[in-house]
């Protein structure tokens, strides 16, 4: 099995050798070059996605054509689409890799099913639903009551190494202001006060 999968069920405590071949059973692992299109707006995509390495983006393109982004993945980050695996409608958001990554993707019918007969995996499924669900509410605070001065010392504090790994351009857009702003914002943030 694969190292960075037993690393990532290793805290999961609760699951048996029966468990994790079950789910091992509906996984893969994929790797995606730099620039890849992991998920394409308007697709059926009913897998769900972990980052073991690299960075993805999360984005929707609006009216007007402008790309934002709404998520970066790094390592231990899940995506997928949630209009699709819940509501079985097309996807909204595109998901690139800004790096070659490696995902670990499941089947989420093949991972339901799976849990069907096994409580353990049940457990893990509300457990990862329950995170995904917290993680849900920071990224609805961070775009909504944070402002773009506020949201990049959010990611200079919690997440630096997106700031070290992802276009400016992709986290302008993420804090939702321009790459001039954001050039702007970095230098005052800089200078002695």
């Amino acid at each position: 099995m694969l190292k960075e999968l037993k690393e990532f069920l290793a805290e999961f405590s609760f699951l048996r050798p029966a468990d994790i071949k079950a789910l091992v059973s509906a996984c893969s692992v994929q790797r995606f070059n730099k620039g890849t299109t992991i998920l394409k707006s308007g697709d059926i995509d009913r897998n769900m996605y972990l980052v073991v390495k690299g960075v993805t983006r999360t984005y929707v393109v609006r009216e007007d054509g402008e790309e934002r982004t709404v998520f970066l993945a790094s390592a231990g980050a899940g995506f997928g689409s949630s209009k699709t695996i819940y509501k079985d409608l097309p996807s909204n958001e595109n998901v690139m890799a800004l790096e070659n990554c490696m995902v670990l993707v499941w089947d989420f019918p093949a991972f339901k099913k799976a849990c069907e007969n096994q409580p353990n995996l049940y457990r893990l499924y509300s457990t990862m639903l329950e995170r995904s669900f917290i993680e849900a509410v920071e990224r609805l605070e961070f775009h909504s009551v944070l402002n773009p001065d506020q949201r990049y010392e959010y990611l200079l504090k919690e997440r630096p190494e997106i700031l070290e790994r992802v276009p400016l351009k992709y986290v302008a857009s993420y804090i939702g202001i321009t790459p001039v702003s954001l050039s702007r914002l970095r230098a005052r943030l800089v200078r002695p006060k």
